[in-house]
């Protein structure tokens, strides 16, 4: 029985993949073609590749900046979460520490509150701390919004790791933090990888946020920037295929850079033992 599901599981998974990379194909050779090259076969590689999509996207379409921006809201955002999750979720999964399973469950519930429920005071907030229009403002969202996910993330692999370590290392001679900094931390690579690639996934994508809180055309992010490629009347799909497979590159080398790290990390914590 098991042998005649297998050519199905097969057949399934094929069309499964085909249904994800049409799409992306048609996206990736639409950025090396014209207009009607690209409207007249959709689904063929370009016969003559046009890289003048590439520089109307980067240059013209100021996609460099967007970039810049996008980048460093990134760089900040991701450093930051990671440095308060993993401190506080190394706090909360150690005994002797008498609030940690309450604060676990406060910064848990804050994954089950949508961001749309919170939007109007958050705005009001950051309008009266004068941060509308500025990058502080996402990465101060970003920041926020990202802890919950990352500790709980964090909390299963902390778990996971046995306190004799820690002991082991006081008893050597080490403080509190060089235990957690130089023994638990390097052991922590698969989980902090993996909440370093969702994290950057929601972030480099995130159009929301910009969205409420970004004005000026000079700190716009690629999410905003890409929009502005979709017209009413007309919409360049090539250039704006261009500018898309640009914004791909940096989460695609990460995710290839970190990938065995990934699979191992979110899988940690989901057997104990």
């Amino acid at each position: 029985m098991k042998d005649k599901l297998l050519p199905l599981q097969y057949v399934l998974l094929f069309l499964f993949a085909l249904a994800i990379l049409t799409p992306l194909a048609i996206v990736f050779f639409g950025a090396f073609k014209t207009s009607s090259e690209l409207f007249n076969n959709p689904y063929s590689v370009p016969s003559e590749p046009v890289f003048r999509n590439f520089y109307e996207a980067l240059i013209q379409g100021n996609m460099l900046v967007y970039f810049k921006n996008t980048a460093y809201i990134s760089f900040v955002s991701i450093v930051v979460a990671l440095m308060l999750s993993t401190l506080t979720a190394y706090a909360i999964t150690r005994q002797g520490f008498k609030w940690g399973n309450k604060i676990y469950i406060y910064f848990v519930f804050g994954i089950i509150v949508p961001a749309q429920a919170v939007m109007i005071p958050t705005y009001i907030m950051m309008a009266r701390l004068g941060l509308v229009n500025t990058r502080s403002s996402v990465i101060i969202i970003y920041i926020a919004s990202t802890l919950g996910f990352s500790i709980f993330i964090l909390s299963g692999f902390f778990r996971t790791i046995p306190r004799e370590l820690d002991e082991a290392a006081i008893i050597d001679g080490c403080t509190e933090f060089q235990a957690f900094s130089r023994v638990i931390l390097p052991l922590c690579k698969p989980a902090i990888s993996t909440v370093l690639i969702l994290n950057l996934l929601t972030i480099w994508n995130d159009f929301y946020n910009p969205l409420l809180y970004i004005r000026s055309e000079e700190l716009k992010t690629i999410s905003l920037g890409l929009s502005k490629y979709m017209g009413r009347y007309l919409t360049n799909y090539p250039i704006m295929f261009a500018a898309v497979v640009l914004a791909s590159l940096p989460v695609i080398a990460v995710f290839v850079g970190l990938q065995k790290q990934f699979v191992s990390g979110i899988t940690a914590g989901s057997v104990k033992g």
